[in-house]
């Protein structure tokens, strides 16, 4: 679908009102009142936009260079890209942000996405950094969406405690996680020992200096557990593995 020039690619659940002819001008939020600026690096900006019909948040990228160019041309517009990795994480039955529908403007230079609010959420690094509750409870509920990640045979590129979003569940001491970010992920492919150690080292290692050794050790004792059962030979395999890759995650930070 074509609005105001721009091409639009919508999700199962995408309202109309978003991307017809009375939706805001999505590529001129800096404008926009209604908008604030969440997050910029040179590629993207994320911004938080509240509408009469509720919040959501719009994730612009700018096709800069030749590589992005190259890129785009082979793979398609990386917020079209993310689109259709929410729609398959969707269909895995593994949380993430609700992805509503991906636009590239009309000169191309340019794709956005736009996604619900993930309401009642902090990233687990604004949660963990301020009044951290109930953390051996988040920490359970952050192992089982990891294991059911790499059990569905979803690879997350970038699994740090910015890009995963927490919010309490439904029951008491239930807590809910999502994907925030989708941008690399890989779908459809069974995550080996080494691939899932990689996936959740730096996560590990973030928690190096934010809880104690005995919360790591039953972090990585649960987690294998729900990857190998009662095989301690493998169990105890992969925890090495993990140690060594964060270990070596943090020399190249401080190299």
């Amino acid at each position: 679908m074509t609005s105001a020039g721009v091409r639009w690619h919508s999700g199962d659940h995408c309202p109309n009102a978003l991307t017809g002819a009375d939706a805001p001008d999505w590529f001129e939020l800096a404008d926009n009142p209604g908008a604030e600026l969440v997050k910029r690096n040179p590629l993207r900006e994320v911004y938080r936009v509240t509408l009469a019909r509720g919040v959501f948040f719009a994730k612009v990228f700018h096709h800069r260079g030749v590589a992005a160019t190259l890129k785009r041309w082979v793979v398609g517009p990386p917020a079209v890209v993310e689109l259709h990795i929410a729609d398959a994480l969707s269909r895995a039955g593994v949380s993430a942000i609700r992805a509503l529908a991906a636009g590239v403007s009309p000169t191309g230079d340019r794709s956005i996405l736009l996604s619900e609010e993930f309401l009642g959420a902090e990233t687990l690094a604004e949660l963990w950094e301020g009044s951290r509750p109930q953390p051996l409870r988040i920490a359970e509920s952050l192992v089982a969406f990891l294991a059911k990640s790499h059990e569905a045979r979803v690879l997350p590129r970038d699994v740090h405690p910015g890009n995963l979003l927490v919010r309490r569940g439904a029951a008491a001491g239930e807590w809910e996680i999502a994907y925030a970010d989708l941008a690399g992920m890989r779908i459809g492919r069974s995550v080996t020992d080494h691939e899932a150690a990689r996936s959740i080292a730096e996560l590990y290692q973030w928690f190096r200096a934010r809880s104690s050794a005995a919360q790591r050790v039953r972090f990585l004792r649960a987690y294998t557990r729900r990857r190998f059962g009662e095989n301690r030979s493998l169990r105890r395999r992969f925890a090495h593995l993990v140690e060594a890759v964060a270990a070596a995650h943090q020399r190249r930070l401080w190299a």
